[in-house]
């Protein structure tokens, strides 16, 4: 009886170690060169999308696949919030931080405030 709860004990650890382990992937993802044209690179991704590496971003529909901006045409989205008694503001949208992500992403966050 003791041998099989030592047993057990053993490999419960090694499978929790096991799920560690496999937990920490990157889960990177590769792609490959299909061509070039005067110095520009185009790739093809795991996910079929195409595009130049160089000065212009990938676009996917109305939305760059890496970096900033995120959108290209202005999206506005809306969030409820709920308003903090001690918060001097009168409007979320006037936060610095707001305006900041505004201006970089191109997405406007339109603010519902709950009291």
């Amino acid at each position: 009886m003791r041998r099989s709860i030592r047993t057990v004990s053993f490999l419960l650890a090694a499978l929790m170690a096991l799920a560690i382990v496999a937990g920490c992937n990157t889960g990177t993802t590769t792609t490959s060169t299909t061509g070039t044209t005067k110095g520009t690179t185009t790739t093809q991704g795991a996910s079929g999308t195409t595009g130049t590496t160089g000065s212009e971003p990938v676009l996917e529909g109305n939305t760059y696949l890496t970096g900033l901006p995120i959108v290209k045409d202005k999206e506005t989205f809306k969030i409820a919030v709920v308003k903090h008694t001690l918060d001097k503001t009168n409007n979320w949208n006037e936060k610095e931080i707001f305006k900041m992500a505004e201006e970089a992403t191109n997405i406007h966050i339109e603010w519902i405030e709950m009291t």
